[in-house]
């Protein structure tokens, strides 16, 4: 788990491993910027690294992982390709990668203010005022094929679709100009793909630097 904090959803997998029958063992890494946060993280899980992805990337086996977890972490980084693409190696053959993240075009966080005027940075949410980088669905997975992801699979948070046409703006505009306006966030789950040769390397720095 990339940017793992304090190994929440970590923990959550080690339980449901431990729930099926037979129980399945699970080895669970993180890689956490935050001291405080890699404090408890640390013991939720087998390895932890602590520090900036830059300073800890050489040190994370290759070929090792069968997922590697995206977890509202892309977002964040200056360089979100370059992080993405360095993390590739360390995924074993049919390894998968698990990404999720906030939606621009979420009508009720972005779109709106943007047309009334009132475009303003939050502590959280798609105008999280950390967040140094944003995606639409389209331009997310573009990104994800230029490094040689397949999309697997896709589950979108949503709010109830009723809900946004009540807003009166939104019924002046035609359904082409809809699309995703209710999604809040994209869960996405990439492979590998096996007809594209993997991209070449990206220069982790001096690209990275840290919040």
């Amino acid at each position: 788990d990339v940017g793992c904090g304090m190994a929440g959803t970590m923990a959550f997998l080690r339980i449901l491993g431990e729930a099926e029958f037979p129980p399945r063992e699970v080895e669970l890494h993180g890689v956490e910027l935050g001291e405080v946060s890699a404090g408890v993280a640390q013991h939720r899980l087998d390895r932890l690294w602590q520090g900036s992805i830059h300073d800890v990337i050489h040190l994370i086996p290759d070929g090792y992982y069968d997922a590697i977890v995206f977890a509202d972490v892309l977002e964040h980084l200056v360089a979100p390709d370059v992080v993405l693409a360095a993390f590739l190696p360390k995924l074993a053959t049919g390894g998968a990668v698990c990404i999720s993240l906030p939606n621009l075009g979420f009508y009720f966080e972005s779109v709106g203010a943007l047309l009334s005027g009132t475009w303003a940075y939050s502590n959280d949410g798609v105008l999280d005022r950390t967040h140094l980088r944003w995606f639409s669905r389209k331009s997310f997975l573009s990104m994800a094929r230029d490094l040689g992801l397949a999309l697997e699979h896709t589950y979108d948070m949503a709010i109830e679709e009723a809900a946004v046409h009540r807003d009166p703006v939104l019924e002046t505009l035609p359904p082409s100009h809809r699309v995703d306006i209710d999604v809040r966030q994209f869960c996405f789950r990439f492979r590998r793909s096996l007809d594209q040769a993997p991209p070449s390397p990206l220069p982790l720095a001096p690209l990275l630097p840290e919040p």
